[in-house]
């Protein structure tokens, strides 16, 4: 009886990668720069309308942003000095309801991914205000924030 426990579970290990499951998407047809958006097309592809299609964010390309949120206790309004830079080129795409990312259009990873790590901050106060200045640093083993992720 052992033995064919044994034998069960060393075909299992072995036939695993076989029958593993493997997220397919479908051929990018399209790939439009993400200077090229507009605020409806935004929409379809975060919905998930458009998974054929692929956003290149090429290196260097600086966008201005107008950010606004609310908590109800405090709000946020940065207009409109908030800029994003792309500093290294890749690829966005939504399939579903998740986010996508890849930087050779062949090897799509959750968009997380590629934002994982620990949040290093560093506050400044000068005569215009507070410079709040943050970074993503790499998670050494073992390392775990503030919350305890």
């Amino acid at each position: 009886m052992r033995q064919s426990v044994q034998l069960t579970l060393a075909a299992m290990l072995l036939l695993s990668p076989l029958f593993a499951k493997d997220k397919s998407f479908p051929e990018v047809s399209r790939v439009v720069p993400m200077t090229e958006l507009d605020a409806v097309f935004i929409k379809e592809v975060a919905s998930g309308a458009h998974p054929d299609i692929a956003i290149e964010c090429k290196e260097g390309t600086t966008l201005p942003i107008g950010f606004l949120h609310n908590w109800g206790l405090f709000s946020l309004k940065c207009m409109p000095n908030l800029t994003i830079t792309v500093e290294m080129p890749c690829y966005l795409r939504c399939v579903g309801k998740k986010a996508y990312m890849s930087q050779d259009l062949i090897s799509w990873e959750k968009a997380d991914r590629f934002f994982s790590g620990k949040c290093d901050a560093d506050v400044k106060i000068d005569e215009t205000g507070v410079l709040v200045e943050t970074r993503l640093v790499p998670r050494s083993q073992g390392d775990a924030d503030e919350f305890g992720y």
